[in-house]
């Protein structure tokens, strides 16, 4: 029985769909605790852990697959930076805040973020609006 390396194109593609899904939990836990009903299941947290965990592990694996270090290639470098502001950003949208308008404030924030570091990927450009 022979075992298939995972190639960088399938890791790509699980990277990105786990971009994708992680996305739509995100903003749908966020919606739900801007109006107040979320209360989330053990499944459910079990569910979203699971697939932000994959996410991770595949970007990791991505990145040694290229031999990319985030020191030296600034992109990554502002990939990595803009998704600990993503992950800030979304625990006040979610979860930190009493306030219904600073909730929904980081929830806008954290999409403003989020759009950032999909152009940074795509574009491979830590300023990615600039040509």
């Amino acid at each position: 029985m022979s075992m298939k390396v995972v190639d960088y194109l399938d890791l790509k593609q699980a990277h990105v769909g786990l971009v994708a899904i992680s996305y739509v939990l995100f903003n749908l836990r966020a919606l739900l605790a801007i109006c107040g009903v979320y209360h989330p299941s053990r499944s459910f947290r079990f569910t979203v852990h699971a697939v932000d965990t994959l996410l991770l592990v595949c970007g990791i694996g991505l990145a040694w697959m290229l031999s990319l270090n985030p020191i030296e290639i600034t992109w990554l470098g502002a990939k990595i930076t803009g998704l600990f502001l993503y992950i800030a950003l979304g625990s006040f949208a979610l979860k930190s805040s009493k306030s219904l308008r600073l909730r929904i404030t980081t929830f806008v924030l954290s999409q403003i973020v989020f759009g950032y570091i999909v152009m940074v990927a795509v574009n491979k450009s830590a300023v990615p609006f600039v040509s």
